[in-house]
């Protein structure tokens, strides 16, 4: 059964005569669901809970997180596509919410036509790892041994399309190794699988950022950034070690295709403010997000660009398979 969480405070406030300064007038006139692209608990899950009670305290209703975790996001888009476009329905966005149009022949929705592109919360550190006891002490050594080795690298990411699932398979062909790409639905999982020692390499979101910090896990390279990340000075990125790959992994919030004006503006106020809020901060510190609010007619012309490249990506890699890539083309 999918995890939902309600958020709370709100809904217990007692009603005011008059509206507070700053609460918008008309909308929201009910709770607002947001529907989740990752399990409970995970680096997608906690950081947008923080986003979502704040926005519940700024609107004054109750914001509701709907865990629709698997098949790349999809199942959550899917969810956002099928629902009223009166802004009381949203969900969050990741590049792989657009891979998994190009890539699954059975997802239906197209994302340039069907989403009203809300705004950006922030982007994602995607990350390489190995546990620290492995026997490679760098990105050179793993490269070194997995060409020595055809087939035995075997990488966990969270869900096909993800940016970690798309870096290595980048790395595979511009390396010319032979990797194995096993799938789970959350980074809890893919964190797990690499400490029970069910694969080797990790390429996925920061949930890896504590097991790195106490010292069990050894991190060998950056895929989401072009430049190193400040908590990871001595960690270099794909692009420093030579592969062209752009792995930008943002973070947004979308809803159906058409939400008005009037629904619009009171969302995206409430989520520039959250974004200025020090306790959300800290969450997205936590997992290594990096809090940088985009509007909406910015984020969705970012998101057009993203999806052209995107294509022209998974062209390359043979994954061009979804109907809306094969429309776009």
């Amino acid at each position: 059964m999918p995890s939902r969480r309600l958020t709370l405070a709100a809904a217990m406030a007692a009603p005011l005569a008059a509206p507070r300064p700053g609460r918008t007038q008309g909308f929201p006139q009910r709770p607002i669901r947001v529907f989740c692209t990752g399990p409970a608990g995970s680096s997608t899950d906690l950081p947008l809970r923080a986003v979502t009670d704040f926005m519940a305290r700024r609107l004054g209703q109750p914001v509701i997180v709907d865990n629709r975790s698997g098949a790349g996001g999809a199942l959550a888009a899917q969810a956002v596509v099928q629902s009223r476009a009166d802004g009381h329905t949203l969900g969050n966005c990741t590049v792989s919410v657009l891979r998994a149009a190009y890539m699954t022949p059975s997802v239906t929705y197209d994302p340039m036509a069907d989403f009203s592109y809300v705004a950006q919360l922030g982007g994602y550190t995607v990350g390489i790892a190995v546990k620290a006891d492995a026997p490679w002490r760098s990105w050179a050594e793993l490269m070194d041994w997995a060409r020595a080795h055809p087939g035995q690298l075997i990488y966990a990411a969270s869900g096909i399309g993800t940016g970690g699932h798309i870096a290595m398979e980048i790395v595979a062909r511009q390396a010319g190794i032979e990797a194995v790409f096993v799938p789970y639905r959350g980074s809890s999982d893919v964190l797990g699988a690499l400490l029970a020692g069910s694969v080797n390499v990790i390429s996925d979101g920061a949930f890896w950022a504590g097991a790195v910090r106490d010292g069990s896990l050894r991190l060998l390279a950056i895929s989401s950034s072009a430049r190193r990340i400040p908590r990871y000075p001595d960690t270099p990125t794909l692009n420093e070690l030579g592969y062209e790959f752009d792995g930008t992994a943002s973070l947004g919030i979308i809803g159906p295709h058409g939400i008005p004006e009037e629904a619009a503006r009171p969302l995206q106020v409430a989520m520039r403010e959250a974004m200025q809020d020090p306790g959300v901060r800290a969450v997205f510190d936590r997992f290594d997000l990096t809090p940088g609010f985009v509007d909406g007619p910015d984020f969705d012309a970012a998101m057009r660009r993203i999806a052209s490249q995107e294509r022209g990506v998974l062209n390359t890699l043979g994954l061009l398979r979804g109907a809306a890539g094969r429309e776009n083309r």
